[in-house]
């Protein structure tokens, strides 16, 4: 959410937030049962009151003053809402950097602390929805690449073996072995 998928912040919630949390929980869960013409605007509207409840968590825990659109976490949040929307289709940091009307070097310099950079980022979103769809469709890894954004398979074969350290097809293997 804040950081991506890796180096996940821990945040500790006293009762009251847990109880906050927990009925948000159950509505949550509540409309996913509720199946009716605006059950993802309903589901949409809570996860974003999810995350803008952690994310003032994260802020006061991390001790960060409000300043019109300048903080840190602001910005990384931002970053991984357009990855979210757009990683199927943009893989490269300068389109996101431009969205934020910042330059890739900025961008990559906010990152610093979280030692990663958004281009990995972008890249662990990707093979994120690789696996994904390995795991729960029949596509085929070109298939799969195309939907994701690449011209061929053998590009996506290569990052997801970066960062998996197996072929998309050794993971579906794995997949029916373990299943």
């Amino acid at each position: 959410m804040f950081f991506g998928n890796t180096n996940i912040p821990i945040i500790h919630l006293d009762k009251k937030e847990q109880q906050k949390f927990k009925t948000l929980h159950e509505v949550f869960i509540d409309e996913l049962e509720t199946e009716d013409n605006i059950q993802a605007e309903m589901l949409r509207m809570l996860m974003a009151r999810f995350i803008i409840k952690s994310t003032r968590l994260l802020k006061a825990k991390e001790g960060i003053l409000e300043t019109p659109k300048s903080s840190k976490v602001d910005l990384l949040r931002e970053f991984n809402f357009l990855v979210e929307q757009h990683f199927k289709k943009e893989h490269s940091v300068s389109f996101y950097a431009d969205k934020l009307f910042r330059s890739p070097k900025t961008l990559s310099n906010n990152f610093a602390k979280l030692n990663r950079s958004p281009l990995q980022i972008i890249h662990e979103r990707v093979v994120l929805e690789a696996q994904r769809l390995l795991t729960y469709t029949d596509k085929t890894a070109k298939e799969i690449a195309y939907e994701i954004g690449f011209d061929d398979a053998p590009h996506l074969s290569r990052l997801f073996k970066k960062y998996t350290s197996q072929s998309p097809s050794d993971y579906k293997k794995g997949l029916k072995t373990t299943g």
